[in-house]
């Protein structure tokens, strides 16, 4: 039997990645175009990009190769899957991470929000971007 997870480790898995993905990933883009990003607005537009789609290559492309797991997602020992269980694909993936990416955003974060309680209320956890994806994080037990 499937055992959903929630809002905590959902949370903590989404941290971790920031923190051993993200920031290095930072470091390297700004170090590449010298800090002026912080300074130029163009240069910030680019810098902005840049990261974004880093994210998306990471967040949709390690669940592929990895079964569902990012490295956040397996240090909490959590990973995605489709409710149907059948290989996640770049499909799913993209609708996934691209609805977080923009729209929480566009919403401003109103559906973020709702996510979230989502995640804490449902007897399946699932958040908005699960229902679109139509996939669910489960724990690995």
């Amino acid at each position: 039997m499937l055992e959903f997870r929630g809002l905590l480790p959902r949370l903590a898995a989404r941290i971790l990645d920031i923190i051993i993905i993200g920031v290095p990933s930072g470091f390297i883009v700004g170090f590449s175009f010298g800090f002026t990003y912080v300074t130029e607005r163009s240069d910030n537009f680019i810098f902005n990009i840049v990261m974004l789609c880093l994210t998306i290559i990471y967040m949709v492309a390690v669940p592929l190769r990895w079964k569902g797991y990012t490295i956040g997602k397996r240090v909490c020992s959590i990973h995605i899957l489709t409710m149907n269980q059948s290989p996640l694909n770049y499909k799913v993936m993209l609708k996934r991470e691209l609805f977080m990416l923009i729209v929480y955003p566009l919403s401003f974060g109103i559906l973020a929000v709702i996510s979230m309680i989502m995640m804490v209320t449902r007897e399946d956890k699932r958040a908005l971007h699960d229902l679109y994806a139509k996939t669910a994080v489960v724990s690995d037990k």
